[in-house]
């Protein structure tokens, strides 16, 4: 049975008390838009990332799993950001609910 985003959240922070924000539900149930704006410290990294793997792997529904993108690429203005962010989804992964993830 797939998990839904709300469990697979959990999952990867760790906390089975976390609660994504409502727009990051959102994000899971439709899909990435093509532009995001959302202010500092409300959860960016997490709303392209999580939708994206949850829809990729544990969506209800075959068709949504198979047309979502294989790839997730994010592009950042700034290496110290690439470094932040790439630590931050690998942290994620190798939570306990996450690990073994592709």
């Amino acid at each position: 049975m797939k998990r839904t985003f709300v469990e697979l959240f959990r999952a990867a922070m760790n906390d089975v008390d976390a609660r994504p924000y409502p727009y990051q539900e959102r994000l899971a149930a439709e899909g990435l838009p093509e532009l995001l704006r959302v202010p500092t410290g409300a959860g960016k990294t997490a709303a392209g990332v999580l939708p994206w793997l949850c829809r990729r792997l544990e969506h209800p529904e075959a068709a949504v799993r198979a047309s979502e993108a294989r790839w997730l690429v994010l592009v950042l203005p700034l290496r110290s950001l690439v470094e932040q962010t790439a630590a931050v989804v690998w942290e994620w992964i190798a939570n306990p609910g996450l690990r073994g993830v592709p």
